[in-house]
Parts: structure tokens; sequence; C-alpha cells
């Protein structure tokens, strides 16, 4: 969306003084993201460890990718119970994205018992 298309609202939020905004959406039925979705800068796709939740994750990532042009998700893996299946699931997500280089960062993981962990 370009600044001449922003409501005065969207346009208020998004040059204000928040350093952050976050902004939780989902696409529509044609796989797009909202107006103030599609203004973010940064992508965070939030999945759990489970192979269909990694694939529905990638396949989300790789509509979004090609529809709007998004270089780069950050993933947080969340419902941890082991730390080494972060690693897996990051390394089948990052292999599967080969054809667009660099398209995932690790955002992190959260463990089952609520606490936050940075993953590396």
């Amino acid at each position: 969306m370009n600044a001449s298309a922003r409501t005065p609202r969207i346009a208020a939020l998004l040059d204000g003084p928040a350093d952050i905004v976050l902004i939780d959406t989902q696409l529509d039925r044609n796989g797009a993201l909202s107006s103030l979705g599609s203004q973010a800068h940064d992508f965070l796709m939030v999945t759990r460890v489970a192979a269909s939740a990694i694939t529905e994750a990638y396949a989300c990532m790789k509509r979004l990718h090609y529809a709007h042009a998004i270089p780069q998700f950050r993933v947080l893996i969340n419902h941890v119970q082991n730390p080494a299946d972060v690693a897996i699931a990051f390394e089948n997500l990052v292999g599967r994205c080969q054809p667009v280089s660099g398209c995932v960062a690790r955002a992190g993981r959260l463990c089952v018992r609520g606490c936050a962990r940075r993953s590396g």
C-alpha cells in the first residue's frame, strides 16, 4: 500500500512515536494481508514443532513471499518440549526455503512451561 492509500488512522499509528507496532493478522480468502498488515517491516510467523504446523507455516510464507515480495520471515516456535526439536524444525524450514535465499530467521522458542528462550 502506498502512502496515499493509507487512512489517517493507519498513518497516525505507523508514523507515530511507537518503536514497535505488533499486528496480529491472518490471510484473507485470497491469501492477501490486510492493508495494515501489508505495512509491516518485519514478519513473525508463530508455529508449533509439529510437522503439519511447520508445513502450513512454510506454505504461508511461500504464498506471502510471492504475493507481497516479503524477503524474510522471523519464526517463533511455541509449545516446545524439547529444544532439539526446534533446531530440526528450523533446519527443515531453511532447507525448504533454499529457492528463496535467506527467507527464514530464528526468532526463538517458547517452551511448554511458558519460559521464553532465544533459539540459537
